[in-house]
């Protein structure tokens, strides 16, 4: 299966869950620019020739970390979690697809 399929069933499935949550305008405004800011990290590792996955590993970790130590996300989390990830997704979505369709043609 394609990478940009994935990633757009993320970003559809998270965005219907966007739907059923409570919305809370500052929770999702900051998972909007944290998405951004991961983006922005993408980009400039793509640009250094690093891997690609560097940031999405950052975000593992963090994810991780707060497992591990107990926490429990509740609504503002969840709200957060959700933007940044229907946003992350979407556009990375968009990448994988450009890539994929550029190596398929050459």
């Amino acid at each position: 299966m394609r990478m940009s399929v994935m990633y757009g069933a993320v970003a559809l499935l998270t965005g219907i869950n966007l739907f059923y949550i409570p919305f809370l305008p500052v929770q999702a405004l900051w998972g909007a620019g944290l998405s951004v800011a991961f983006i922005v990290l993408n980009i400039l590792a793509d640009r250094l020739r690093l891997w690609s996955g560097v940031p999405w590993t950052i975000a593992a970790g963090v994810i991780v970390a707060f497992m591990l130590n107990g926490a429990e996300p509740d609504e503002e989390n969840r709200v957060l979690i959700s933007t940044f990830a229907c946003l992350a997704s979407a556009w990375y979505a968009g990448i994988q697809f450009r890539k994929e369709k550029s190596e398929s043609l050459s």
